[in-house]
């Protein structure tokens, strides 16, 4: 995955609560749930901030989100 500092600029707090509560639920479904935003949507702000650290930040596991 390539590092876009960038993509700094457009990220928000809100991509750090997405974090926080992937980490609280274990699911992407239920923190895009409390956010009140779709799967998707919320699946592609994780994609951004991924892109902009330049890591993946979460174990994708079939489960959902380790």
């Amino acid at each position: 995955m390539a590092h876009s500092p960038l993509h700094y600029e457009r990220l928000r707090l809100r991509h750090l609560r997405l974090l926080q509560l992937i980490d609280e639920h274990g699911s992407l479904r239920s923190a895009a749930a409390e956010l009140n935003l779709t799967q998707p949507a919320v699946s592609q702000m994780l994609k951004d901030l991924e892109f902009a650290m330049g890591v993946p930040l979460v174990e994708r596991s079939v489960r959902g989100w380790c």
